[in-house]
């Protein structure tokens, strides 16, 4: 037995529209073959002027003629773009992926060098087992290569290789959530899996799907934004569900009923809403010291700045940043949690010796959310002034040690090593290669996080490590949303 259609009368004009709360069809929730040409057609052109107006190295129109090798090469630009545009942002990835593919401008010369980094062990074994190109199947490329997941071998092999594969990153997710009005939990099971296949359906018989996938991703973080999106100029809003039911023009019968959906809350219709807010669990608050060290020959010289490379594993794996004391109590003085990693990176340093510290200033703080923990920055600069050898140009040598990687206390001493230890030999990037100074102009062109940004923005801010902030302005020890220093 077959379920009626119902027609809902809103006005004369007999259109069915109805309530998004209201039951509806799984239907709304599927992109037809006639919708998805109609998408293609409107997305395609649409990319090529962003991709002309937004310019990012890694961006090339898709070339059928290309040889396999050819296509394999434009594939492992591809990955490197991706891997890095998933740590930081992308006026950042931009000079370091330039740097980075001037070192290693094929995937072979990645696999024979001996840097510590998550691309490594991919390309080593692309290299191996795929004689250097990677798969330009998505669901071989995605069982076979370490750190490549469905998001990642679908970028790939659309922008490469040309095969019809979906991307669904956060970008997408939002998007397509308001394309199909679907107000469900995001993160279940069956909401991601309509999802994917929206994204699918979009992207089948593409004559371009790379340029298809590339222009959802685009048109997600420039037009469909989490806030104030820019409906009127999307170029796909006559199919988007979400914003037809903001202009009260949504179509509803009553076949095959979503049982996905849950009931909007009361209030005007707005396309923010999608998609579905989840509560969030409440995340642990912490609050690390950020050592800003520089050090220049003369007054009248630019100051270098100490950055450190991250481990290879873990949290911001492989990012550059400042040295760090995490999780520090504010019983002590931010500038006293500071000190000791100082004479652990710099043990020559003598108050009354050839290196000193100059001078030990807080300037302020900045809040960083990641998922799983709320991170206040309280920002310390160190300036050292003097030498250690008799080259006075040239910044003092720091030495390494378990200082690099976040001691949880600034009080902690770095162990004894075991003999175990002392038997083993360290990579050497864990060593002197994570360690780097880096004059003042080039620091902000480094690869660093977001959060390292907001701490080199403060410092600049501030007019640089050299510069005392105000004396009346105390550091906090708490950062909350109405602070000042909240960036």
């Amino acid at each position: 037995m077959t379920s009626k259609r119902t027609r809902i009368i809103v006005d004369s004009d007999e259109e069915e529209v109805g309530s998004i709360s209201s039951p509806h069809s799984r239907r709304r929730h599927i992109i037809s073959n006639s919708t998805a040409i109609t998408l293609q057609r409107a997305l395609n052109p649409w990319f090529h002027v962003a991709h002309d107006a937004r310019s990012m190295p890694w961006r090339k129109r898709y070339d059928p003629a290309l040889s396999a090798v050819q296509k394999a090469q434009r594939a492992y630009e591809v990955w490197v773009s991706e891997i890095m545009l998933q740590q930081t942002r992308v006026d950042t990835v931009i000079p370091y992926y330039n740097r980075w593919m001037q070192t290693f401008p094929t995937i072979k010369d990645l696999a024979g060098s001996n840097i510590e980094q998550r691309l490594l062990e991919g390309a080593q074994l692309v290299v191996d087992k795929f004689d250097g190109k990677l798969p330009d199947d998505a669901t071989v490329l995605q069982a076979s290569v370490p750190g490549i997941g469905r998001y990642s071998a679908g970028a790939i092999c659309s922008i490469a290789y040309g095969k019809c594969v979906p991307v669904l990153d956060g970008n997408v997710h939002r998007l397509l959530s308001r394309v199909l009005a679907l107000y469900a939990n995001p993160k279940a099971k069956a909401t991601t899996n309509l999802l994917w296949d929206a994204a699918q359906a979009i992207v089948d018989d593409a004559e371009d799907p790379g340029a298809i996938n590339q222009a959802l991703i685009e048109l997600g973080s420039t037009v469909c934004t989490p806030r104030e999106p820019k409906c009127a100029g999307c170029p796909i809003n006559t199919h988007c569900n979400a914003y037809k039911w903001k202009l009260n023009k949504l179509s509803t019968d009553m076949e095959d009923l979503c049982n996905v959906c849950e009931p909007i809350p009361p209030g005007p219709p707005d396309v923010t809403l999608f998609p579905m807010k989840v509560e969030k669990k409440a995340v642990p608050e912490e609050t690390d010291v950020v050592c800003v060290v520089s050090w220049q020959a003369t007054p009248h010289l630019a100051q270098h700045y100490l950055l450190r490379k991250r481990p290879a594993t873990g949290l911001l794996a492989g990012l550059w940043d400042f040295p760090v004391v995490p999780n520090v109590s504010s019983s002590t003085s931010f500038e006293e949690h500071a000190r000791p990693l100082v004479r652990l990176a710099f043990p020559s340093v003598d108050d009354e010796g050839t290196l000193q510290i100059k001078n030990v200033t807080s300037i302020g703080s900045v809040l960083h959310v990641f998922s799983h923990v709320k991170k206040t920055f309280q920002v310390v600069c160190i300036q050292l002034c003097g030498a250690q050898n008799d080259d006075s140009d040239m910044p003092p040598q720091v030495t390494p040690g378990e200082w690099m990687d976040d001691l949880q206390q600034s009080t902690d001493v770095p162990k004894r090593p075991t003999k175990k230890q002392k038997t083993e030999k360290k990579p050497k990037d864990e060593d002197e290669d994570r360690l780097k100074w880096v004059l003042e102009a080039n620091v902000g062109q480094e690869n660093l996080g977001t959060g390292t940004m907001k701490v080199w923005s403060l410092v600049t801010s501030k007019g640089g490590a050299s510069k005392k902030p105000r004396a009346t302005r105390k550091p906090k020890a708490k950062l909350t949303d109405d602070d000042e220093d909240d960036e």
